[in-house]
């Protein structure tokens, strides 16, 4: 009698087993069809497939989104040739070349001095005056008296070891705009910073102004184009001025020569 209540016992227990693992298998499978059949299946998301690389629905939308007027037929097609493209140069190993990789790190710093530099020029504010326009129109119709002081390289010309020197008078329009701006910002008897080339180096002192008369009035137009230039002039003293005060404010250690 017991051993018949034990077979009995084995029995139930064994089909409690198997129906156990029936209903895992069922799961299971009820699974696996959901995955592939519903809303968050990764193939409805996919917009375009090339060699197993995925371009996603929400990727492909936002491109389309940032390009003007486009066709839509041609669009998909310069994304399948730029994929294209893209694995064919990274089957010939070309991403992983350290030129390539260098121009990817030059781009890279390029665009963050790039941004940096727009951003502080949208932050300053700059104004020119009407008086700031007079004066620069009447520096242009005068005469400087200058010595001009050559040294043989930069750190001559700053350590003030020159070779030479000789006064000139020169009218301004016969300058250059570097040196005639930097001529228009002296009082007399201050210098230039160096203006260098191959052959050397220069540094002009102003000994004074023979100021002439503007022989005619400017029109709106020629006005406007010297305040310009004028703005321009002075976003760029502000932003020389930043960058003086970046490196002052930095350790910097040069170890070479």
């Amino acid at each position: 009698m017991h051993i018949a209540e034990y077979w009995i016992s084995r029995r139930r227990n064994a089909l409690k087993f198997i129906w156990y693992i029936v209903a895992l298998v069922v799961c299971f499978a009820a699974l696996i069809v959901f995955l592939m059949t519903g809303s968050d299946s990764p193939e409805k998301n996919v917009a375009i497939s090339v060699n197993k690389k995925h371009i996603s629905l929400a990727e492909f939308n936002s491109r389309l989104a940032s390009v003007h007027d486009p066709d839509r037929k041609n669009f998909i097609n310069s994304l399948i040739v730029r994929e294209l493209m893209i694995q064919a140069a990274q089957n010939e190993g070309i991403d992983k070349d350290e030129s390539f990789r260098r121009s990817i790190q030059d781009y890279y710093e390029q665009s963050l001095v790039k941004q940096v530099m727009d951003k502080k020029i949208k932050s300053m504010t700059v104004a020119v005056t009407d008086d700031e326009i007079d004066r620069y129109v009447s520096f242009q119709n005068s005469t400087v008296k200058v010595t001009v002081f050559s040294a043989d390289n930069e750190n001559a010309a700053n350590r003030g070891q020159y070779k030479s020197s000789e006064k000139k008078n020169i009218i301004v329009k016969n300058l250059c705009a570097e040196i005639g701006g930097l001529l228009e910002s002296l009082k007399t008897g201050e210098l230039t910073t160096p203006l260098c080339s191959d052959s050397g180096c220069e540094v002009y002192r102003l000994d004074g102004v023979l100021l002439t008369p503007a022989s005619e009035k400017l029109s709106a137009e020629n006005r406007n184009d010297i305040r310009l230039l004028l703005l321009e002039r002075k976003k760029q003293k502000a932003m020389d001025a930043w960058i003086a005060d970046l490196r002052a404010k930095s350790d910097i250690t040069i170890s070479i020569k």
